[in-house]
């Protein structure tokens, strides 16, 4: 994120670490390509691609992912189309 860049709250997904096993169940059902695996985890790699609708969440065998509505990176449509 870039200084002075516009954040708008919304909807994103948050990945608890304690509770991720790094199983990547989560990655393939982000379209967007908002989840990726890094060192083991799931991690969000990128809160502009995160359209918040949490497609990910039933897959997670741990019930690490979950939705939360805070400040983030406002979602970038193009770039997840792509």
């Amino acid at each position: 994120m870039n200084r002075g860049e516009i954040m708008a709250v919304r909807q994103i997904v948050r990945i608890d670490e304690e509770l991720c096993n790094g199983c990547g169940a989560c990655v393939t059902p982000c379209a967007e390509g908002a989840i990726a695996l890094i060192d083991g985890k799931a991690r969000v790699v990128r809160e502009g691609l995160c359209d918040g609708a949490g497609f990910c969440l039933g897959v997670c065998p741990t019930g690490a992912l979950s939705i939360e509505v805070r400040e983030a990176a406002p979602f970038e449509e193009q770039a997840a189309e792509a």
